[in-house]
């Protein structure tokens, strides 16, 4: 299952984010943002920020995600979800964190590592009782 992730996503190597900045920002302009060719939609306070965002926009090649969801066991989550920005400057994760979503710089390594765990543990799935 987490080779078909790879092969579909084109997971493969990539330069590394230089600077590796974190960027924070409210939803919709970064949405608009991903939607057009610029991140003129897009107010930064921190030049290294904003510069790392319009190389982003410029470059940015995919914007997947993936989710996976299950029948929780009693006290577990119900579901996981990796999304990811691919960019020729290399991978961001994105990261919700209410009011604002961040983008995170991240290796090809560690965005593999995020596509394995995403699948439930054994104690995180209800047991099915065929019946």
């Amino acid at each position: 299952m987490i080779d078909a992730l790879v092969r579909l996503n084109d997971l493969g190597p990539r330069t590394r984010v230089e600077p590796a900045v974190r960027i924070a920002t409210a939803p919709g302009p970064l949405a608009a943002a991903l939607a057009g060719p610029t991140a003129a939609h897009v107010t930064l306070p921190d030049s290294d920020q904003a510069a790392a965002l319009a190389d982003l926009i410029g470059g940015l090649r995919e914007h997947w995600r993936v989710t996976v969801a299950w029948d929780p066991a009693a006290g577990a989550l119900d579901g996981r979800r990796l999304e990811v920005l691919d960019t020729d400057g290399g991978y961001w994760l994105v990261i919700p964190d209410d009011p604002t979503v961040e983008l995170w710089p991240t290796t090809p390594t560690a965005v593999f590592r995020a596509l394995c765990d995403l699948f439930p543990l054994p104690s995180e799935v209800r047991e099915w009782i065929p019946g």
